[in-house]
């Protein structure tokens, strides 16, 4: 606001023209003019013309307290005024002085409120300015703060970056950005939103101010401010360039493919494509498959490794570098220590109490050379004695107008404590002033004034730096000595710390530099002096590699954050060393030694790699040695039997895999010689008289039980699942079932999909109850199995079980090619309706008809009645 022509229409079309609609809407503005002590409210456009007397009453308490030249009587009817208008905790004097340009809550017309006022000057004199009021839940709310700002981007035309701000993860795990796109970005927001969304969460703790790569973005990561838990999220697209790098292990891949693609072509079309050269090539290309996936993650381990290391290293040098300013902000704490330590030895203490001018700098001499060799150095003495003219003692001339200009302010600040001190000592001498002390002192307020002791009360007995005057680098101890019970003197003791700081630094680069594969360096901030470097290796700084690190180095000298670029073959690395104030740090990482670690891992990967090829390629040409001439002997006996002719036998000498094939081919071509005949039937119920019908195929009559058993569903379970678990649930079940049915002397006479039927044989009672047994023994095994079943999580099932008794035909069906023996029937199609009808079963789900019954011989008690001639068994235990 410095140089503003006035107050009125140029404020007026400058706050319409900077200020956005929606933050000008939600503020209330006065303007005011100044002239000669008088306060007038604009009425111009858009400024408030309400509440005028007391605006303008609020804008002059606000200058009487901002001006330190005012008076008591006015100062405190300005801080009623304004206590009274923006309740009792505004803080009047604190608002008007310190809060001048900033938004300060306060509570207005019974609501909270922020406050913002400003004056404006020309040739040095107020000529006005302006109080705006904001409602509090407006500035307040940062969502919308931030929902604005990012709109205000999205609007500025810059396609390149998308900006969007996001609570911290640790706050809220939802992840609902706030972002302001338009029309043409809404898809590219998307994208960065998922990829920034992915690097946000795949940590607990994702560091901030730095480029992180995922997918096709760069995010820039960082937080606002300590007062809001929002991060800011900056995010720009890897350039088309970038985006084509890629490992050159897919196009070998392709190219290799593509090589031996043809090479087989070439083989296949002139016939030169035998099994042996088939299954060598086969065999070596399947191997090679695992070693090049053992390439790819040996390539991503070596990469991984490197880059690990090279941040492990980085991580090392910057807590180097911090370890620079931390000793730096030690060194201060250290002096006054020092300075406590000297003042103790009873020489210099004596000397700096004692009489004599000449005493005084001896004492100054002596304690200056005893800090400068612990690395502390003194500049001047201060020294003030009650009764005696205070004197200044400098180490060089050239600190003699410092030395004076403090001297005045001490003085007087020790005569100020030394009558405070000596208030019950009315034999103890005072401290003079001179005249200009004098006047001086009552520009501050007196002697007597509370806080002129402070002055020296700031720095005593530690070391403190006096805001007065420009110079900035000195740094004060003040101290109080005795002599003989009294007070001997006030010391004030003025230090540079710079050189102190320096040899601090000089220390730990000269430490660091001597090992390590970094090189380190600090710069001073201080240019008006020329520039200083430490240590002084100007000859590396003017090389190609230093210059590049120079030229970093001072372009992130501004940077309160530590900064990194890596080149070809080093990593740049910037600390700001923020408590050394006057310094910054740098540090060249070589790169040298990691790439050629890296080389060598890649080599040894490569010669590994060829080993495992070579080993591969041995083996493959040496099982297919050993496996083609025997696969050639049994295809000829397998074509021998498929002409049935059983008469060939196939041997192998060794006791592997293809020996087991021997062994098992000789067993099948026996059973086949065996099973000629019967191979052709499910059944093997009448093996023995197979042979008689078959010649004429004539049926024949057999009383006997017969069991029909089906899965409930089962079209149902099967297409809901996949084969394989249909396939080893049925397995499982078939092979129990028919276990149970062949102890009890049943045979399975066919199945049909999931169903089993069985038959069991025989005239009276023997069939019946063999039948219910086996009845009763499924079901318990059916329940056994759905109940371990059930534990494993896998897919269960139910049953049902039709039993009825009575004779049927044992025959052959012959269709030329194909025979199969089975039986047909009344009790055949009873038992397959009993299993029917047992989905209404409310007990065993075993239905049986009563000719089973009454054969078997069992207690109808044992039943209950199901539907007209069928009854259920009430129970898996049977009573006799």
């Amino acid at each position: 606001a410095q140089g503003l022509p006035a107050v009125g229409d140029e404020l007026a079309a400058m706050i319409e023209k900077s200020m956005p609609a929606h933050i000008l809407a939600q503020a209330r503005i006065w303007a005011f003019n100044r002239t000669d002590n008088t306060i007038e409210l604009c009425e111009r456009h858009f400024f408030m013309k309400t509440k005028r007397r007391a605006m303008e009453k609020l804008f002059g308490a606000m200058i009487a307290l901002a001006d330190l030249t005012s008076d008591e009587s006015s100062r405190r009817s300005s801080e009623k005024f304004i206590s009274g208008l923006f309740g009792e905790n505004s803080a009047p004097e604190y608002l008007a002085s310190q809060r001048i340009g900033v938004m300060t809550p306060v509570q207005f017309e019974g609501q909270p409120h922020y406050v913002y006022w400003q004056r404006f000057f020309r040739d040095g004199n107020c000529i006005g300015g302006l109080i705006a009021l904001f409602p509090g839940n407006f500035i307040e709310n940062t969502g919308e703060s931030l929902r604005n700002l990012a709109k205000s981007f999205a609007n500025s035309g810059n396609n390149d970056l998308t900006v969007c701000f996001a609570a911290s993860p640790l706050v809220d795990y939802s992840f609902s950005p706030i972002t302001g796109h338009n029309s043409h970005s809404q898809a590219l927001m998307a994208d960065a939103l998922l990829s920034a969304r992915e690097v946000l969460y795949q940590s607990k703790n994702v560091p901030m101010r730095e480029l992180h790569k995922n997918r096709d973005w760069w995010h820039y990561i960082d937080s606002l401010s300590l007062e809001t838990h929002y991060l800011v999220i900056i995010s720009g697209r890897i350039s088309q360039q970038n985006a084509r790098e890629t490992s050159l292990l897919l196009p070998a891949t392709v190219v290799f493919s593509l090589l031996w693609s043809a090479f087989f072509f070439l083989r296949l079309r002139h016939n030169r494509f035998s099994l042996s050269f088939a299954f060598k090539m086969l065999f070596f290309m399947t191997g090679m498959l695992p070693v090049f996936g053992f390439v790819t993650l040996g390539l991503n381990l070596i990469d991984q490794s490197h880059e690990g290391a090279l941040q492990k290293t980085v991580s090392q040098t910057r807590a180097n570098l911090q370890q620079i300013d931390e000793r730096s902000e030690e060194s201060t704490a250290q002096t006054g220590l020092t300075i406590k330590e000297f003042l103790a030895f009873p020489m210099i203490h004596r000397q700096l109490v004692s009489e004599g001018y000449a005493n005084h700098k001896k004492g100054f001499a002596l304690l200056k050379s005893q800090l400068q060799q612990r690395g502390f150095f003194l500049r001047y003495l201060l020294l003030i004695k009650p009764g005696e003219t205070p004197e200044y003692h400098v180490s060089t001339p050239s600190l003699i107008p410092f030395a004076r200009y403090h001297l005045e302010y001490y003085t007087i600040s020790a005569a100020s404590l030394n009558k405070l001190l000596t208030t019950h000592q009315p034999n103890c001498q005072p401290i003079s002033l001179s005249p200009s002390q004098k006047t001086l002192a009552a520009s501050m307020g007196g002697v007597d004034n509370p806080s002129a002791k402070d002055v020296f009360l700031s720095s005593l007995e530690r070391i403190n730096l006096l805001q007065a005057g420009r110079e900035n680098r000195h740094v004060f101890f003040t101290t109080i000595l005795e002599n003989e019970g009294k007070i001997g003197c006030y010391l004030v003791l003025g230090m540079d710390l710079e050189n102190t700081v320096q040899e601090v630094i000089k220390d730990e680069l000269g430490h660091l530099n001597s090992n390590g594969i970094s090189q380190y360096f600090c710069f001073s901030r201080d240019y008006s002096s020329g520039l200083q470097v430490f240590p002084k290796n100007l000859r590396f700084l003017k090389s190609t590699s230093g210059k590049s690190f120079r030229q970093f180095l001072e372009s992130a000298a501004s940077s309160v954050f530590w900064l990194t670029t890596r080149q070809t073959d080093e990593i740049f690395v910037y600390e700001p060393l923020n408590k050394a104030r006057h310094y910054y740090g740098g540090a060249i990482i070589s790169l040298a030694g990691f790439n050629a670690e890296k080389d060598i891992k890649v080599v040894l990967l490569a010669i590994m790699t060829a080993i495992l090829s070579g080993t591969i390629y041995l083996l493959a040409s040496a099982v297919s040695s050993l496996m083609i001439q025997p696969v050639g002997n049994l295809n000829r006996v397998f074509a021998e039997v498929a002409a049935g002719n059983y008469g060939l036998d196939f041997k192998y000498p060794f006791n592997n895999e293809l020996g087991q094939l021997a062994a098992a081919t000789a067993k099948m071509i026996k059973g086949l010689k065996e099973r000629t005949l019967l191979g052709k039937f499910v059944s093997t119920t009448f093996n023995a008289g197979v042979k008689l019908s078959h010649q004429h195929a004539s049926g024949q009559d057999i009383a006997g039980a017969v069991l029909f058993t089906d899965i409930r569903s089962f079209t149902t379970i099967s297409e809901s699942h996949n084969p394989a678990v249909i396939g080893d649930l049925l397995n499982e079940h078939l092979r129990e079932m028919v276990d149970i049915i062949n102890q009890n002397a049943g045979q399975v006479e066919q199945f049909i999909g999931d169903a089993i039927v069985a038959f069991f044989p025989g005239d009276g009672a023997v069939a019946g109850i063999n039948a219910l047994s086996a009845a009763t023994q499924m079901m318990h095994r059916h329940h056994e199995l759905q109940n371990s079943r059930r534990e494993q999580a896998k897919v269960t099932y139910d049953i049902g079980i039709g039993l009825d008794y009575g004779s049927v035909m044992a025959g052959i069906l012959n269709s030329g090619s194909r025979s199969e023996f089975t039986i047909i029937g009344v009790p055949r199609s009873r038992a397959e309706f009993c299993e029917s009808t047992s989905k209404t079963g409310l007990f065993t789900k075993i239905i049986v008809t009563s000719e089973l019954i009454v054969k078997s011989g069992k207690a109808k008690e044992n039943f209950i009645h199901h539907q007209e001639d069928l009854f259920e068994l009430k129970t898996l235990e049977m009573q006799e």
